[in-house]
């Protein structure tokens, strides 16, 4: 029993230790996530775009992929209109689900704007 819980004390200790350490910068988009959010989700756009780069992994090769050689289906429709929504899709982008009473979760999504204009298009058109 007591080395059963001593694993678990050391599983959640560790697991700890790799949030706080990867909570250090703080982004300044983050003034704008409600505070009572129940989660944040932060994807670094420079890193993750670097990576996908360096392994040969282009957007056009990405939006391929997703629609299968369908070029009517949803999802590469959405990514399209994602590319060209007048985001910083380079910067961090945050996701906060605030719990809601009447429709259960919304999710608020924090990015840095590029150009507004992209992005009021976009919006009329959806």
């Amino acid at each position: 029993m007591k080395k059963n819980l001593s694993k678990v004390l050391l599983a959640m200790s560790a697991a700890f230790v790799v949030l706080m350490s990867s909570c250090s910068k703080v982004p300044t988009q983050s003034k704008h996530i409600p505070k009572e959010a129940a989660f944040v989700l932060s994807i670094d756009g420079k890193q993750l775009h670097d990576k996908l780069v360096s392994s040969g992994i282009t957007m056009d090769k990405l939006f391929e992929a997703v629609q299968k050689g369908d070029t009517s289906s949803e999802a590469g429709k959405a990514m399209k209109d994602i590319e060209n929504s007048g985001l910083d899709l380079k910067s961090q982008i945050l996701i906060a689900g605030t719990p809601n009473a009447t429709r259960g979760i919304t999710f608020n999504l924090v990015a840095k704007l590029d150009d507004a204009a992209k992005l009021e298009a976009m919006l009329k058109n959806t």
